[in-house]
């Protein structure tokens, strides 16, 4: 641990701090992609925080939804002047969004949220109060799962102890020094799920700081998403493991196809009792088998370690 904090000593002495002091304090990236009505959502929830509208900008990078998007946009638009639109005129993938969005950020703190999430009213101001500390260069909060497909998911406290055994980072809660950010960059081979592959880089060079009481809802509405959820984290974490080996992936996935069908098909069981809710359980088996297949598809090419 004492030669990770010399290492975020030096990169911290590399960040420029700007002598000149501007009233956006922090910069809230958000990238979305036909959700509407999750997007009015979220928007409504942040411009409700109990931290000043001066000092906080959103940035919302619209990649080309063909939904009624741009309509929710153009609402908070007339309202609010501190709310920037970028549209792309091509998708491109929820990572090369963000960083679209990073690149017009003003604010020298960056905080990544997803447009199917919630803010509680104090979200900013915890995240402003951490960055008081010039020690302090990134910090990763955490998550409470709600929605009809969300109660199988991690929660609270769960989530950072998961974060912190993967050494992962999660962009729908996520607060970085924006010079650091444009530092260490996506991987741009990973077209989702790139902060899982972020983490891995950052956290052998910095502290980074877990903070459980720092939560966003994450409101989990549709069937569908569990499947994106499973097909994206199985892409990532297939090339992940490429790069990094067992020790960055989940260790069941050495495991057979057909046998981790029916380990997660138990947990399809549990969950539902757990939460009593088949829908829970149903979503997390969807999920974490789908993960897996696309996890082994994606290697089935390459030799393992």
């Amino acid at each position: 641990m004492a030669r990770q904090s010399s290492k975020s000593a030096n990169i911290r002495s590399n960040i420029k701090y700007s002598s000149v002091i501007h009233d956006t304090v922090l910069s809230v990236v958000i990238p979305t992609y036909n959700r509407a009505y999750q997007l009015d959502r979220c928007l409504n929830s942040l411009f409700k925080q109990n931290y000043p509208l001066s000092k906080y900008e959103v940035i919302v990078v619209d990649d080309d939804s063909r939904d009624n998007t741009p309509k929710v946009l153009e609402k908070y638009l007339k309202k609010y002047p501190t709310l920037q639109v970028i549209r792309n005129y091509e998708n491109k993938g929820s990572d090369y969004a963000r960083t679209v969005g990073v690149k017009r950020a003003k604010a020298r703190v960056v905080v990544f949220t997803d447009s199917d999430c919630i803010l509680p009213p104090n979200w900013l101001r915890k995240i402003a109060r951490k960055f008081e500390n010039k020690k302090v260069l990134c910090v990763q909060g955490t998550q409470e799962c709600k929605g009809k497909w969300g109660k199988f998911m991690y929660q609270r406290e769960e989530t950072i102890t998961f974060y912190k055994k993967r050494r992962t980072l999660d962009t729908k809660n996520l607060a970085i020094m924006k010079e650091l950010f444009l530092q260490y960059k996506f991987d741009p081979k990973i077209p989702v799920a790139g902060d899982y592959e972020l983490g891995q880089r950052l956290s052998k060079d910095i502290d980074i700081n877990y903070d459980p009481n720092i939560i966003v809802i994450h409101v989990c509405d549709d069937f569908s998403s569990s499947i994106r959820r499973g097909k994206n984290w199985g892409k990532a974490q297939g090339y992940i493991h490429k790069k990094y080996g067992w020790g960055s992936v989940n260790p069941k996935f050495r495991y057979p196809l057909i046998l981790l069908f029916f380990y997660y098909l138990g947990g399809l069981f549990y969950f539902s009792l757990k939460y009593r809710s088949l829908r829970g359980g149903i979503a997390f088996f969807t999920t974490t088998f789908l993960t897996a297949y696309h996890f082994k598809k994606s290697i089935a090419n390459s030799k393992l370690p």
